[in-house]
């Protein structure tokens, strides 16, 4: 029992120290206009555009942090079906997270704007929603118990069992 209680515990408080995050989202649309495989592959040029050192390093110097640690902050993600890319940066700081996504994804814009082709009507960018902060997904304090006490359960029972098993009783 007190393994379960000192897991349930440890899990409290790791969920606890996590540093509050704010999750900062921008939603930019990606008008496809082609067949379904070259409008998968411009999907995904373009969210390699936007999380590419070609973006990440003039907003990294602009805003004064490393390009790694803006790059840890900043994930995108596609859907193919609308053609929308969703833009998340987490940050501990709400203002400073959407001014971050805010710079991001204007200077993705002028560089998708520099390399869209609107000859062939490929593909043309523009923000859909601008940066609003998110619901925060981290692991909440009753969760991170929950997890360590079933964590703990099953450390008792593998010690209980192994200890009954080396006496050689199954009782």
């Amino acid at each position: 029992m007190a393994v379960v209680l000192a897991a349930a515990v440890a899990g409290w408080l790791g969920a606890m120290l996590q540093p509050p995050v704010t999750v900062i989202r921008a939603v930019v649309v990606v008008a496809l206009v082609d067949d379904d495989a070259s409008a998968e592959r411009a999907l995904a040029s373009q969210i390699r555009m936007l999380t590419d050192r070609s973006v990440l390093v003039p907003v990294a110097d602009r805003i004064g942090v490393l390009p790694a640690s803006l790059a840890d902050a900043v994930h995108a993600e596609a859907d193919l079906e609308t053609g929308l890319i969703t833009l998340d940066v987490r940050d501990s700081d709400a203002a400073r997270g959407t001014y971050v996504a805010e710079q991001v994804v204007d200077e993705y814009l002028r560089t998708a704007y520099v390399s869209d082709v609107p000859a062939d009507g490929l593909v043309r960018t523009r923000l859909l929603l601008p940066p609003h902060p998110v619901p925060d997904t981290r692991l909440s304090p009753l969760a991170g118990t929950a997890i360590g006490a079933g964590i703990g359960a099953l450390a008792a029972g593998v010690v209980a069992f192994t200890g009954r098993r080396r006496r050689g009783r199954w009782e």
